[in-house]
């Protein structure tokens, strides 16, 4: 997959598969301006937390028997109780922090720094949960185990009011809006955007529940877990490319406003 995604040429999509790796490089190393595609895709990266997680430990085992480490350090280190998963885990929630920063930094949009605290929310999540395989039981039981649950009640809640007030700009949580939708709707079926708000609840708790160090070892209901966050982000990401579209075309509508109320006002 690697080869074929850095394969020269323009023989198949090559110009998609540069954008896509330009793309990458951008979230990895953000010494760049953010741009929408940029975000877009490391939202998306954020789902894909333990596959990249999962990739690091196989790394990692790989590199160790190249570098001719003994057995037992390997496995102390390369394995899904070690805090190399961990850091793993919580990659793609750093790269999306940084770029909510930089963007507040060069464009002082405020609500970014709210959002750079929800991706900073996952980061205790992923800490009390590993915590488990780094703790006597009786510590685990007695406070950890609560402090992970609080956590991850935090982040999930917190996600989905920016998944509705903010990615999607529903009203859900505007009283006296008189609709939980907006205005402006792209698509005519309001029943599929209303599906829309009371599937994403269930399914942001469910891919929290996910990153729990408790449920690594149930491939079953991983797999279904995972399955549900492909659809929760397949479904998210409709609504976020139509809000974009949305305020592109807000932005238009304000320029040709104006530049029409300029040409009246001439002699």
């Amino acid at each position: 997959l690697i080869v074929l995604i850095l394969l020269p040429g323009d023989w198949i999509f090559g110009k998609q598969r540069r954008f896509f790796v330009s793309t990458l490089t951008r979230i990895a190393l953000p010494f760049w301006e953010v741009s929408f595609a940029d975000f877009l895709l490391a939202d998306v990266v954020t789902s894909l937390a333990r596959p990249l997680a999962d990739t690091a430990v196989v790394g990692c085992r790989i590199t160790s028997s190249y570098l001719g480490l003994g057995l037992r350090k390997t496995s102390d280190v390369c394995n899904a109780h070690s805090w190399t998963y961990s850091a793993a885990l919580a990659l793609p929630y750093a790269w999306r922090l940084v770029q909510c920063v930089k963007i507040y930094s060069s464009r002082g949009e405020r609500p970014q720094l709210a959002n750079a605290v929800k991706y900073f929310t996952a980061f205790p999540v992923i800490y009390f949960s590993a915590m488990k395989y780094h703790s006597p039981r009786e510590d685990w039981v007695g406070f950890y185990r609560p402090a992970w649950i609080a956590c991850a009640v935090l982040n999930s809640g917190f996600s989905y009011y920016w998944d509705i007030a903010r990615d999607w700009e529903f009203q859900l949580f505007s009283p006296g809006k008189g609709t939980v939708l907006r205005p402006d709707l792209v698509y005519e079926n309001k029943k599929g955007y209303r599906l829309a708000i009371l599937s994403n609840l269930v399914l942001r708790i469910s891919w929290t529940c996910k990153l729990s160090a408790q449920l690594r070892h149930l491939y079953g209901l991983s797999l279904v877990l995972s399955l549900m966050e492909v659809f929760r982000r397949f479904q998210w990401m409709f609504l976020r490319i139509e809000v974009a579209l949305l305020k592109d075309l807000r932005k238009a509508s304000v320029s040709y406003t104006h530049l029409r109320a300029h040409e009246t006002s001439l002699p």
